[in-house]
């Protein structure tokens, strides 16, 4: 496990400005431990192990044979998460992954699986990761 940014105790830290890049399983960017009142602004994490899972995901879904649209946009449910996914496996330094677009990603396999519970074993693996992005975790 390799670990960006451990604060334990005390209190008040700033960080501006960051870049912090971690790679391998149970990688985490930061932890912090009984402290407050830290500030972070503009703090950029990038986990290798998460490109390599979305890029997994992206594979899973391609090999999925289903044809389901999606009620929001129209399109195939297959089109949509291939194009939210493949945006998200392109990360550099440049590029920020907001909160809103893995909560789409996370509503639109909730949705697929909803409307074919059949996709629920090789999808839910899939929530659960994007959804631990979403906690930080």
């Amino acid at each position: 496990m390799s670990i960006g940014i451990e604060i334990i105790g005390g209190g008040n830290n700033k960080f501006n400005r960051t870049s912090i890049n971690v790679n391998g399983d149970d990688s985490r960017g930061i932890i912090i431990n009984n402290s407050s009142d830290n500030e972070f602004e503009d703090t950029q994490i990038f986990l290798g192990s998460s490109i390599e899972k979305l890029m997994k995901m992206q594979n899973a879904i391609v090999n999925i044979q289903d044809d389901s649209i999606n009620p929001e946009t129209g399109n195939k449910f297959q089109d949509d998460l291939l194009s939210a996914v493949s945006d998200l496996t392109r990360l550099n330094k440049e590029t920020n992954v907001s909160k809103s677009t893995l909560t789409k990603i996370s509503s639109q396999l909730s949705n697929w699986i909803t409307i074919k519970n059949e996709l629920k074993v090789q999808l839910t693996p899939y929530i659960l990761f994007i959804n631990t992005l979403l906690s930080g975790g």
